[in-house]
């Protein structure tokens, strides 16, 4: 079961600021191992026009499981160009 759940809101008319959050639990048949992870996202856009968008981001996400050494916790910051024809 995986859920997520993001809330985007125009700050000015090309400045997009999008936030979220994800959440889920992993259970496999045959095989006595459960992960649980959650996470949150905060995401810009700033469209320069109609085809071009700058767009930054950070994603946060924990992931705890009965595996031992399979748990985790990821930091991802990312910068892009978008383009769109």
């Amino acid at each position: 079961v995986r859920g997520t759940l993001e809330v985007a809101h125009d700050l000015r008319r090309n400045l997009t600021l999008t936030l979220g959050l994800t959440a889920a639990d992993f259970d496999y048949q045959g095989a006595p191992i459960n992960e649980r992870s959650f996470g949150g996202l905060v995401r810009a856009d700033w469209r320069l026009n109609r085809q071009v968008a700058l767009r930054a981001s950070y994603n946060y996400e924990r992931l705890t499981s009965t595996i031992q050494g399979a748990d985790y916790t990821a930091n991802v910051m990312l910068v892009g160009l978008r383009l769109q024809p």
